[in-house]
């Protein structure tokens, strides 16, 4: 049975029935506390292995991978389950080539939690399918006909996403923007669109794993991070398609002059890591964040941690540490600093502005 509610020192984080949004209800009308007292998501990679090999891929994959199998994994369902988290999201690697795959997400059914699942595809058929009923929602790596993915790929991606589809309701696409593909995201929705999908996800491009290499030549340029929310705008209006930006998007939400409060409403927020979720690899360590290198414990040790851990302190103290730009910026407390893994690539400070935001770079 799914988890319902989970109680808060402000309140109740409520998961109302045939919906994926989670309610913040405050008792007192008081800004979320922070840390919240557990994540309320938490990220998967199940196994470093894949087929794909794909130049930009964040967990450095290989082939012949590492996992450690289905009672290592069920173990950290049960440690999530305790501490109340709602949501896992299943990667890897491709989780959709493990064999005990839909067992593990099952298992974290009878524990309350939804489990989504991000797949390339690869050994997605129409008994897979089928069985992917078990999960919330399932999403499929697509970066355009013109991605690093290359053409075998983003044929099989997409013949995946048909199957799929054909086999359950939630089916969308995760598209990773980068400096290459920006101008033919119109191609992504369309394609979201004719295969009759729910949503795409546009992604920032992210310095980790293998692709941290290749940061600096694939990453938007400035005039495309001005142009995302207006390209947003357009391609929603354009294909009808619900279209959602991750977390460190934020700033350019921020810099197009939508309102803190309305981006509240909409529950759009800066960086989550830390204080809303956590992230465990492949190798069994949780990080604050899925693309942070530094590691704040083992799975097993979860939950003593949480509260305190230093990886986990060193993304909450945003609010102490950010700089003086961001202080006094109006959107600071929903921004909340950016991206701090983009911004500590870029200019080696934890806790600079994001080097995308154009309200810092206007001040």
């Amino acid at each position: 049975m799914r988890r319902v509610f989970r109680k808060e020192r402000f309140g109740l984080i409520v998961q109302p029935p045939l919906t994926k949004s989670l309610v913040f209800v405050s008792r007192a009308g008081a800004r979320v506390s922070r840390p919240l007292s557990a994540p309320v998501e938490a990220h998967l990679s199940i196994t470093t292995a894949c087929p794909n090999d794909c130049p930009h891929c964040y967990e450095s994959s290989k082939k012949r991978g590492v996992d450690l199998g289905p009672a290592h994994w069920k173990g950290v369902i049960e440690t999530l389950s305790r501490m109340g988290v709602f949501h896992c999201a299943i990667g890897g690697g491709e989780p959709a080539i493990v064999p005990w795959l839909f067992d593990l997400a099952a298992h974290a059914r009878t524990r309350g939690m939804v489990p989504n699942l991000t797949t390339s595809g690869a050994g997605v058929t129409p008994e897979w399918a089928r069985r992917s009923a078990v999960f919330g929602q399932v999403n499929v790596s697509i970066d355009g006909p013109d991605g690093l993915r290359g053409e075998k790929v983003f044929r099989q991606a997409v013949a995946a996403a048909g199957i799929l589809r054909r086999h359950r309701g939630d089916v969308g696409i995760n598209c990773v923007m980068t400096r290459r593909n920006f101008g033919r995201l119109d191609e992504v929705c369309a394609l979201a669109k004719r295969l009759k999908l729910t949503e795409v996800e546009l992604l920032r491009f992210k310095p980790a794993g293998r692709a941290g290499s290749l940061f600096g030549s694939l990453d938007l340029a400035p005039d495309q991070y001005a142009s995302v929310i207006p390209t947003v705008r357009r391609l929603m209006l354009r294909h009808r398609l619900r279209i959602k930006l991750d977390c460190s998007m934020v700033p350019a939400v921020a810099s197009a002059g939508i309102k803190p409060r309305l981006m509240e409403f909409f529950g759009a927020s800066g960086c989550e890591g830390g204080s809303e979720l956590c992230s465990v690899d492949a190798k069994g360590n949780v990080h604050a964040c899925s693309f942070d290198a530094r590691p704040e414990c083992r799975a097993d040790e979860l939950e003593s941690r949480w509260p305190s851990g230093g990886a986990f302190r060193r993304f909450r103290r945003w609010e102490e540490k950010g700089a003086k730009i961001c202080l006094d910026c109006d959107w600071f407390e929903t921004c909340r600093g950016g991206c701090h893994v983009v911004a500590r690539h870029l200019t080696g400070s934890w806790y600079a502005p994001d080097p995308s935001c154009a309200l810092a770079k206007r001040s």
